[in-house]
């Protein structure tokens, strides 16, 4: 058996999380798969708890001073983030030519594929490469297109040379990868296992939607914070993420970097008070609430594929978005609605003209999303079948 060994960043429990076990599972029917954390945190355990082979590098250098070169559209630009990222481009370079070499001289020997599971870590390619490796780079983030091309030449110019196999979740994260070629395109797996094991309790004369993202300001949290006010009396939304009811001292400093810092204190104000607002926070059982809803609500202000679309897919329950970059390959007028990007009455209206929909209605869009989630992977490839062709 094909040992693999999966570097993974190691950030918190999110949808990115939740693909890649989804993605090892698939893989374990063929491959003995390792995983290797970069950084230590509650993903750690997460990840052991389903039975996968795990450690954390533990080394003062990606303790205390490696950071993760992250050059992607899904942000926002500001002067303290902009002297991180070149802080981020030396730990890099320093990472690929000196500390990833050291690292995976002792790790890869008994490795036959080294698989990157994000673009942020393209750093580790050379070494793997170098050592005769076969080199998996699987794209989960949109890489930025901005002004400033020497990073994004930068990642693109390590894949060309060091990247056996490019695998992307998006036709948009595909299409930003110029000169690239081949990369194959594979939604991300959809888990349900053991996430829909809640029984919610609802009001018959209420109408229900789920958002998932917390507040973080790429997954729509103003633009769904400001839609509130403009929301039907029966109105109701479980929202599902991190959502920090007191200051941290983060807070105070980022205060200073951008004006949407300085109101987020008013938004998070607006979710926690609205009657229309049901505050789950984090929970693994996201199905429970999917299948109480009418419809997922993924107001994404920046490009970036959004797991839970595919998730309300699988059960049948349309989608309505923003119209950012990407969202069109998935949602369309049978399967949800498509709201103009930052306008958050816009955004009330949708949800309102779907909180009016009588039975038939929900059915159809119920049946036409399942029908579509059916279509998406039936054409998608398999990842285990293209690693076979390494």
């Amino acid at each position: 058996m094909r040992r693999i060994l999966l570097i993974y960043h190691g950030w918190g429990i999110g949808g990115g999380l939740i693909a890649m076990i989804g993605l090892i599972h698939q893989l374990k029917r063929q491959y003995d798969v390792h995983v290797l954390c970069i950084y230590n945190s509650n993903a750690v355990d997460y990840i052991k708890n389903e039975g996968i082979s795990v450690e954390v590098l533990n080394s003062f250098f990606y303790r205390r001073l490696y950071s993760l070169y992250i050059k992607t559209e899904a942000s926002y630009f500001s002067v303290p983030g902009f002297c991180k990222r070149t802080y981020a481009l030396l730990m890099y370079y320093l990472n690929k030519y000196i500390v990833a070499p050291s690292v995976l001289k002792n790790k890869l020997g008994n490795f036959d594929i080294l698989y990157l599971n994000s673009l942020f870590i393209t750093d580790w390619a050379m070494a793997a490469q170098k050592r005769n490796k076969k080199v998996v780079l699987h794209v989960r983030e949109p890489l930025a297109n901005d002004s400033f091309k020497y990073g994004k030449n930068v990642i693109l110019r390590n894949i060309k040379k060091y990247v056996d196999c490019v695998i992307a979740i998006s036709k948009d994260n595909a299409s930003r990868l110029s000169g690239i070629k081949n990369v194959r395109i594979v939604y991300d797996p959809v888990v349900d296992v053991n996430r829909g094991d809640l029984d919610i309790a609802v009001e018959s004369d209420l109408k229900y939607f789920v958002y998932v993202g917390g507040e973080q300001r790429i997954k729509g949290f103003e633009q769904l914070a400001l839609s509130l006010d403009y929301l039907n009396k029966n109105v109701r939304i479980f929202f599902i993420g991190q959502l920090k009811k007191k200051k941290s001292v983060g807070d105070y400093i980022r205060f200073f970097q951008s004006s949407y810092y300085r109101k987020l204190s008013f938004l998070r104000q607006k979710i926690l008070s609205s009657e229309k607002i049901i505050y789950v926070g984090h929970t693994n059982n996201v199905f429970s609430y999917y299948k109480k809803a009418i419809a997922v609500i993924s107001p994404f202000s920046k490009p970036h594929a959004s797991l839970p679309i595919l998730e309300a897919f699988s059960i049948g329950k349309p989608v309505i978005a923003s119209d950012i970059e990407g969202t069109d390959e998935l949602v369309s007028i049978d399967t949800g609605f498509l709201f103009h990007n930052g306008n958050f009455k816009e955004l009330a209206e949708v949800v309102n003209y779907f909180a009016k929909m009588d039975n038939r209605q929900l059915m159809d869009y119920s049946t036409a999303s399942y029908l579509h989630y059916k279509h998406i992977y039936t054409l998608s490839e398999s990842v285990p079948a293209i690693i076979n062709e390494l």
